[in-house]
């Protein structure tokens, strides 16, 4: 994909959760978290006829435009965002995300996984396997399970073994 080709970027955020500047992890990550809210307010607000690809984001702001409702938290946020990125052209996501992985997954499912790119700190690269992505980290295959039970069960046999040579 070629930057010529990016008309619009759309950025799955969680505004609310950005934009909380208290709390231990607020703290800890400060500069960061400032720094990020910055360039999402900058990007998000690019003048149109800019070089740039403009940037927009969903969820929350759609959500308040056809409904009379208190907060609804981010659940339906993120369901509209979700719909959103499986539908896109592409998707560039992060590895260790699970909302990343769920949207890889989907879209390699829906025919779109040749389109679905991993941000990482080199480069945005195409994601390998046709874009099915590795299953998340504490997901694990029916052989992940099958040789789990085969070595608790050694565990167990080794130690009924040393009780019995104790004794």
């Amino acid at each position: 994909m070629k930057e010529q080709d990016v008309h619009q970027t759309f950025v799955a955020v969680s505004r609310d959760g950005m934009e909380i500047n208290k709390g231990k992890w607020y703290e800890r990550y400060k500069v960061y978290a400032d720094e990020n809210l910055a360039t999402l307010n900058q990007m998000t607000s690019v003048a149109s006829g800019s070089t740039s690809p403009p940037f927009f984001e969903c969820g929350k702001k759609l959500l308040q435009q056809h409904f009379e409702a208190p907060k609804f938290g981010s659940l339906l946020q993120s369901i509209v965002n979700f719909y959103i990125a499986t539908e896109s052209k592409a998707f560039v996501g992060v590895r260790g995300s699970s909302y990343s992985t769920d949207i890889w997954t989907t879209r390699y499912h829906q025919g779109r996984g040749l389109q679905n790119y991993e941000y990482t700190t080199e480069e945005i690269k195409r994601l390998e396997n046709n874009g099915l992505p590795p299953t998340h980290k504490f997901c694990s295959s029916g052989n992940d399970k099958k040789e789990k039970k085969k070595k608790d069960e050694k565990t167990i046999d080794e130690k009924e073994e040393t009780k019995q040579e104790q004794e």
